[in-house]
């Protein structure tokens, strides 16, 4: 994020389906899931969107990591609602 806010990182945006980045991040986390004993859910989207995916892998793996850091034995829940599908984990 700081190459981004000083300027030396410059978005990529394309149109593409979430799944390409939601998908990935599912599997590596259900493994990170299981060793903390939480549990991971993760809902499916057909959705696309507009974005550079690389960086919003990035945005979401970072809060996807804080969230499993806080979720001790619970569930953190992975998808995307809405029309403007925009993704939520709890």
């Amino acid at each position: 994020m700081a190459r981004l806010e000083g300027g030396r990182l410059h978005p990529q945006a394309r149109a593409f389906p979430l799944a390409e980045v939601l998908d990935p991040l599912a599997a590596e986390f259900r493994a990170i899931a299981l060793d903390r004993g939480t549990r991971l859910d993760v809902v499916g989207t057909r959705a696309w969107v507009r974005s550079d995916p690389q960086l919003l892998r990035c945005v979401l793996q970072n809060f996807l990591s804080n969230t499993m850091r806080y979720a001790g034995h619970g569930r953190v829940l992975l998808g995307c609602t809405g029309p403007a599908s925009s993704c939520v984990s709890r």
